[in-house]
Protein backbone atom coordinates (compact mmCIF):
# COMPACT_ATOMS: atom_id res chain seq x y z
CA UNK A 1 0.00 0.00 0.00
CA UNK A 2 2.41 2.69 -1.18
CA UNK A 3 -0.21 5.45 -0.89
CA UNK A 4 -0.99 4.71 2.76
CA UNK A 5 0.11 7.28 5.32
CA UNK A 6 1.14 6.23 8.81
CA UNK A 7 0.99 7.94 12.21
CA UNK A 8 2.68 6.41 15.23
CA UNK A 9 1.64 7.09 18.83
CA UNK A 10 3.46 6.16 22.03
CA UNK A 11 1.72 5.91 25.42
CA UNK A 12 2.70 5.33 29.05
CA UNK A 13 0.86 4.58 32.27
CA UNK A 14 0.14 7.18 34.95
CA UNK A 15 3.16 6.42 37.15
CA UNK A 16 6.18 8.70 37.28
CA UNK A 17 6.83 12.24 36.19
CA UNK A 18 4.70 13.36 33.24
CA UNK A 19 7.58 15.13 31.48
CA UNK A 20 9.59 11.90 31.68
CA UNK A 21 6.59 9.91 30.45
CA UNK A 22 6.22 12.16 27.41
CA UNK A 23 9.93 11.85 26.68
CA UNK A 24 9.79 8.05 27.03
CA UNK A 25 6.70 7.68 24.85
CA UNK A 26 8.26 9.98 22.22
CA UNK A 27 11.43 7.89 22.21
CA UNK A 28 9.33 4.76 21.68
CA UNK A 29 7.44 6.36 18.78
CA UNK A 30 10.69 7.60 17.23
CA UNK A 31 12.14 4.09 17.49
CA UNK A 32 9.21 2.64 15.53
CA UNK A 33 9.52 5.43 12.95
CA UNK A 34 13.23 4.67 12.53
CA UNK A 35 12.49 0.94 12.11
CA UNK A 36 9.91 1.73 9.43
CA UNK A 37 12.39 4.04 7.70
CA UNK A 38 15.00 1.27 7.76
CA UNK A 39 12.39 -1.07 6.26
CA UNK A 40 11.86 1.38 3.39
CA UNK A 41 8.51 2.93 4.32
CA UNK A 42 9.77 6.02 6.16
CA UNK A 43 8.39 8.42 3.57
CA UNK A 44 4.91 7.16 4.40
CA UNK A 45 5.23 8.06 8.10
CA UNK A 46 3.49 11.39 8.66
CA UNK A 47 4.23 11.72 12.36
CA UNK A 48 5.51 9.96 15.45
CA UNK A 49 4.15 11.44 18.67
CA UNK A 50 4.59 10.60 22.33
CA UNK A 51 1.50 11.25 24.44
CA UNK A 52 2.83 10.22 27.84
CA UNK A 53 0.00 9.32 30.19
CA UNK A 54 -2.48 11.76 28.62
CA UNK A 55 -4.80 8.94 27.55
CA UNK A 56 -4.05 6.46 30.35
CA UNK A 57 -7.16 4.98 31.92
CA UNK A 58 -5.78 2.81 34.74
CA UNK A 59 -5.05 4.45 38.11
CA UNK A 60 -1.38 4.83 39.10
CA UNK A 61 -2.03 2.84 42.29
CA UNK A 62 -3.14 -0.24 40.31
CA UNK A 63 -0.85 -3.25 39.95
CA UNK A 64 1.85 -3.29 37.30
CA UNK A 65 -0.08 -5.93 35.36
CA UNK A 66 -3.20 -3.73 35.35
CA UNK A 67 -1.25 -0.60 34.29
CA UNK A 68 0.37 -2.52 31.42
CA UNK A 69 -2.68 -1.89 29.21
CA UNK A 70 -1.78 1.83 29.17
CA UNK A 71 1.82 1.22 28.03
CA UNK A 72 1.44 0.72 24.31
CA UNK A 73 2.25 1.80 20.79
CA UNK A 74 -0.36 2.59 18.18
CA UNK A 75 -0.02 2.66 14.43
CA UNK A 76 -2.77 4.39 12.46
CA UNK A 77 -3.13 4.15 8.71
CA UNK A 78 -4.77 6.71 6.46
CA UNK A 79 -5.06 6.97 2.73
Amino acid sequence: YPDAKIKIGGYTDKTGNEASNVKLSQARADFIKAALTKAGVGTQVLDAEGYGSKFATVDASASDAERAVDRKMAVRFAK
